[in-house]
């Protein structure tokens, strides 16, 4: 009996560490996704509220939908990977491996992150070199998150009118199958 005892207390303690880890994963996830959300968001509610002023200059309204829309399908790409919930859970999170343009990827990037920049009184600049492959295969909205990740933290940990860059270059690659790019941000 009392072997029999010791295995289910120690089952009930195993099960328990499994709970605890996965509780602290999924707040850590809610976590991460929270801070994803709210750059794409500040974006639209921001740019939201300045259409207001330019009622009349439809140039700059322009301007304005097309950086809402830009956000607005970065903020719906991690609205799906919280609904994928299920899938993260599992391990079977997978890579929307797409052919996309690395230039348009940047000025996305830009975009999500201007707004912040000028609520943080900062400079914001941002320098490609070298380019000569703009199309590359990769999950858009991944490349996307690392760097708003990223840079979202620059622009945190950045004193007010200070100034934050990111830089792209391609480098020479030693297969002519793949491009090799150099990200800084400093």
């Amino acid at each position: 009996d009392h072997t029999h005892e010791q295995e289910i207390r120690k089952n009930i303690e195993d099960a328990l560490e499994i709970a605890r880890s996965a509780n602290a994963a999924k707040s850590s996830f809610l976590s991460n996704m929270s801070h994803d959300i709210r750059t794409p968001m500040n974006v639209i509610v921001g740019l939201s509220n300045l259409m207001k002023y330019e009622l009349k200059n439809p140039e700059k309204m322009l301007e304005y939908i097309e950086k809402i829309q830009t956000s607005s399908s970065h903020l719906l790409g991690l609205i799906n990977d919280v609904l994928d919930m299920s899938k993260i859970e599992s391990g079977e999170t997978r890579l929307h491996i797409e052919k996309f343009n690395l230039i348009e990827q940047i000025n996305e990037i830009n975009t999500l992150i201007l707004q912040q920049v000028a609520e943080h009184g900062q400079r914001f600049d941002t320098f490609t070199s070298g380019i000569c492959h703009e199309y590359v295969e990769g999950d858009a909205l991944r490349v996307r998150q690392v760097f708003i990740n990223i840079l979202d933290n620059a622009v945190k940990y950045t004193k007010r009118g200070g100034k934050i860059t990111f830089t792209v270059t391609e480098e020479k690659s030693s297969s002519e199958s793949c491009a090799k790019y150099r990200f800084v941000i400093t």
